[in-house]
């Protein structure tokens, strides 16, 4: 006697939609990857604006030492005998020209002529620049960045 048997078949998309546990689970997973975001997104931001924070004191390093080489070659060229001698509010002047995206009122320019303005004498220029972090990632206070050129004075 051979009697078909059946076999009761469940269809399991049914029952994964309609598990009261399926909602529970959504739940936690949305709650887990907004967490996760969180986190990730703290760490990233961090990174972020901390690359900025040093771009802007590498910016500023370099334009201390840019500006002192420039300063120094102007001031080098406009000596006693050019036709228009240079001074230092000339060469401050021009150093807070070239100091695009920096506040000039953290901007310190020097220059000494060793013994005078004369063809043949020295002049050195030293500039120097407060730096200060504008978010709260790094140390408060001032960084000081200082670069002195000298050269001499061709006419």
């Amino acid at each position: 006697m051979n009697r078909p048997t059946t076999v009761k078949t469940r269809d399991v998309g049914s029952w994964w939609q309609s598990s009261p546990s399926r909602g529970a689970c959504a739940a936690r997973s949305r709650g887990q990857a907004t967490a996760e975001f969180a986190i990730v997104a703290a760490v990233f931001l961090t990174l972020l604006f901390g690359l900025i924070e040093f771009s802007g004191a590498m910016y500023a390093y370099d334009f201390v030492s840019y500006a002192a080489s420039e300063a120094a070659r102007y001031a080098m060229v406009h000596g006693s005998t050019s036709e228009s001698p240079a001074q230092l509010s000339d060469i401050q002047s021009y150093v807070a020209g070239l100091a695009s995206g920096l506040n000039t009122a953290n901007l310190t320019v020097n220059a000494t002529w060793t013994p005078n303005n004369q063809p043949g004498s020295m002049v050195q220029v030293t500039v120097q620049y407060n730096f200060q972090f504008v978010g709260g990632l790094f140390p408060s206070g001032t960084f000081p960045f200082t670069d002195a050129v000298q050269m001499r004075i061709v006419r």
